[in-house]
């Protein structure tokens, strides 16, 4: 036997290396679906369906004449070389690949390109890349608020190696690729496609070939047929040569040219128009932050919104590097401006997308913002769901020209999107008022973290009110849940000034559970027809973070029949000291009855009796009710009107101060070990004693006769503590008083 020579060890090793790594280690895509991973149009279908429709018109069904649509985003570019600085991603590899990635997002309308110079890294420890070694990598290198892209002479995890992968959105803003896959025709947009939330098409690998499952099985789109993965299974003529079946028995059917299937990397060119949609839908919502420090291009306008035209708005640009512009204000093509800081006059009602494109002499890129521009007013009538805007804990998701103020923080008291319930227990309510259900979208108060007095502004979209509108009326409901309730403030704008508190303001908790019904508010708005306005709902939080009001279905309609038309609410003080209020209708539909309900901040309310409405009349209607001990020294008074369908209004509050009277009732001693002796200045009718501790539990009840100008209560046998007394007669609320009981 010959003996073994040194060269064929050294042969024979490099073969079983290269036979191990070429058909044992290699994979496809390294990227791994979130654990919690959800589609957008799973989480919120009728926001989706919007956007696709809207996706559909602005950029698939664009006529030919319309100015570009594409949106430049910046990738910072990571080339990984040995420590000598010898290998890595040629200069011409990159605008290879970067031509063919721009090629892929076109349709898309997204263009991306070089952040400022390329950051070569020279070191042996990443030149063949391992997942473990990404922390201190990125730590090191990462530009924030822009895609950091990795170009390593190979990508593994342990033992494994990949083309490269990418993290969805809500993750890093971290792309690996492995240099010898970047010019292979498709891994470089199929990686950018997990990057904006696109799994692959055989992901789950149990999607139905009939379709019957396609929005839950597979990658979620319908539009993409099951796949089986079709690694190893697609010809070098792109056709499928598998024959796998689906749990029916039927033989899969998938599509070869998908970007984001495993078929042969020259065969993928493809993007489905739900995928186009997710990826667009990620760019405006998930991943809309990327800047670039060295050139960018970004703008604002002074006016986003008007009712009235024609308006003139101005623009500044706040675009980096740049030495010229170039302004498309409606996005038909036409260049309208070439200096920094323009304006334009609107004189025609619509939305507007705007284009700036500026250049620093080398390079151009561009910014298109959608639905910019809302000038006009929403036609008559209108209702506004608010179901198909997008669920967002940052005071953003509106839609429709809805605005809010303060917006896009998560630091300070603002309006929210949201459904199910809010964040905080005990506040809010547990699902939106026109759906009914955790997927129905609302409006909500963040209170957590907020200071007493704090304001945040929801202002609706400019609503048309025309002259032949018979009698218009803005209708919508609140949720007011909390035992923090703040303050919710109505504004209108007449198109000159805004009008605080039009209607009165709603103070304090509205509902005693999460789960109660939503409330109706409705305000006639007749002496502003032939005019367009816009609503703002004021929420001033109230002294903790459970203070949550929601708003939810407005509307703007005509023929407004209230229950009841209050035509007056006063009170005054009589010479013993008591409130005398006295209320007056003008008609009454259905009416039920009225509580009266008492206040000593104004924010906390308690019914102090109930008054039988006349129930229906179209003749005016005066009522009355007595408040024989008012509270020291304020006293605030509202009245709670109810229908026989138990919807109901509240009046405004009037406020009436303490004035001493001789006819009240004593107590002493109060601090007391147990016994306190009650005292009234005259004989009346029998009165009855209720006590409460400290939770609002009843735990005692007492008669004071009539004839009986003194009364003992006994408490020797309760803890020590804070009491609170209710003295009613048979009609009413007579008093409440503070008992403290010691040792």
């Amino acid at each position: 036997m010959r003996p073994i020579t040194l060269k064929f060890l050294i042969l024979f090793s490099l073969i079983f290396f290269f036979f191990t790594f070429s058909f044992a280690q290699r994979e496809e895509c390294g990227s791994i679906l979130p654990h919690d991973f959800e589609l957008q149009k799973n989480k919120n279908p009728e926001h989706y369906q919007k956007f696709m429709e809207t996706f559909e018109n602005n950029y698939l069904n664009r006529p030919p004449t319309a100015g570009s649509c594409i949106n430049d985003i910046p990738m910072k570019v990571h080339i990984i070389r040995r420590s000598n600085g010898t290998g890595g991603l040629t200069t011409s590899e990159l605008n290879t690949a970067m031509t063919t990635l721009n090629l892929r997002y076109e349709a898309a309308c997204m263009a991306f390109y070089v952040c400022g110079s390329i950051n070569y890294i020279d070191d042996d420890q990443y030149y063949d890349f391992n997942s473990a070694d990404e922390p201190a990598l990125t730590a090191a290198n990462n530009v924030e608020d822009a895609i950091n892209i990795y170009y390593a002479n190979s990508v593994g995890n342990g033992s494994v190696f990949y083309c490269g992968y990418a993290y969805y959105p809500g993750n890093a803003d971290v792309i690996l690729m492995a240099n010898s896959c970047a010019n292979n025709g498709s891994t470089l947009p199929h990686e950018v496609g997990h990057f904006y939330g696109l799994p692959h098409t055989h992901n789950g690998g149990n999607e139905l070939v009939n379709g019957s499952n396609c929005t839950t099985a597979g990658d979620g789109f319908c539009d993409t047929p099951a796949d089986p993965n079709l690694s190893g299974e697609v010809n070098s003529s792109c056709v499928y040569t598998g024959t796998a079946t689906d749990a029916n028995g039927d033989t899969y059917v998938p599509d070869p040219t998908n970007i984001m299937s495993y078929s042969r990397k020259l065969c993928r060119t493809f993007f489905s128009t739900e995928q186009l949609a997710e990826i667009v839908y990620n760019n405006t919502y998930e991943r809309n932050y990327f800047d670039c420090p060295d050139f960018d291009v970004d703008f604002t306008a002074d006016i986003t919104q008007s009712c009235t035209l024609p308006v003139t708005i101005n623009f500044t640009e706040t675009a980096v590097g740049e030495t010229s512009y170039q302004w498309d204000f409606d996005n038909d093509g036409t260049v309208d401006a070439t200096t920094a800081n323009p304006s334009h006059t609107f004189t025609t009602a619509g939305s507007y997308n705007v284009n700036l494109t500026v250049s620093d002499g080398t390079t151009s890129i561009a910014k298109v913002k959608t639905a910019y521009i809302e000038v006009g007013s929403l036609s008559f009538p209108h209702t506004s769901n608010l179901d198909n805007f997008t669920a967002n804990t940052n005071a953003t998701g509106f839609e429709d020209g809805w605005t809010a103020s303060p917006s896009g923080t998560t630091g300070a008291y603002r309006w929210n999107t949201n459904n199910g319930v809010t964040p905080s227990n005990n506040t809010g309510p547990a699902v939106d008022q026109s759906v009914g259900n955790s997927t129905g979208i609302y409006i909500f108060s963040e209170a957590t973290g907020a200071s007493s007095g704090d304001v945040a502004e929801l202002i609706s979209p400019c609503l048309d009110v025309p002259l032949s509108a018979s009698d218009p009326y803005v209708s919508f409901f609140y949720h007011m849940y909390g035992s923090n309730m703040g303050t919710l403030h109505i504004d209108l704008f007449d198109g000159i000034s805004w009008i605080n508190d039009f209607t009165p303001a709603i103070v304090g908790q509205q509902q005693s559970a999460m789960a109660d019904p939503w409330i109706e508010k409705t305000f006639d708005i007749t002496l502003y027809k032939g005019s367009a306005i816009q609503i703002r709902f004021r929420a001033v939080s109230g002294n903790g973070f459970r203070s949550d009001m929601a708003i939810d279905n407005l509307e703007l309609l005509e023929t407004m029949v209230l229950p009841v038309e209050l035509v007056k609410f006063e009170g005054q003080s009589n010479s013993k000291g008591e409130s005398i209020l006295s209320w007056e209708t003008a008609s009454e539909v259905n009416a039920s009855h009225f509580l009266v309900e008492h206040s000593e901040d104004g924010i906390q309310f308690e019914t102090l009796g109930k008054i039988k409405a006349v129930g229906n009349t179209n003749s005016i209607s005066n009522y009355r009710y007595t408040h024989h001990f008012p509270s020291n020294p304020d006293n605030y008074y509202r009245l709670k009107m109810i229908d026989q369908d138990e919807t109901f209004e509240y009046s405004s509050i009037i406020y009436l101060p303490f004035e001493k009277q001789e006819s009240e009732v004593t107590i002493f001693p109060n601090p007391s070990s147990g016994i306190f002796q009650f005292h009234r200045s005259k004989e009346n009718s029998d009165w009855e004693l209720l006590v409460f501790n400290s939770i609002g539990k009843l735990v005692k009840s007492n008669k004071w006769s009539d004839g009986e100008v003194m009364y003992q209560l006994n408490l020797e046998q309760f803890a020590e503590g804070v009491y609170t007394i209710q003295i009613s007669d048979r009609n009413s609320v007579i008093g409440i008083r503070r008992l403290i009981k010691i040792k």
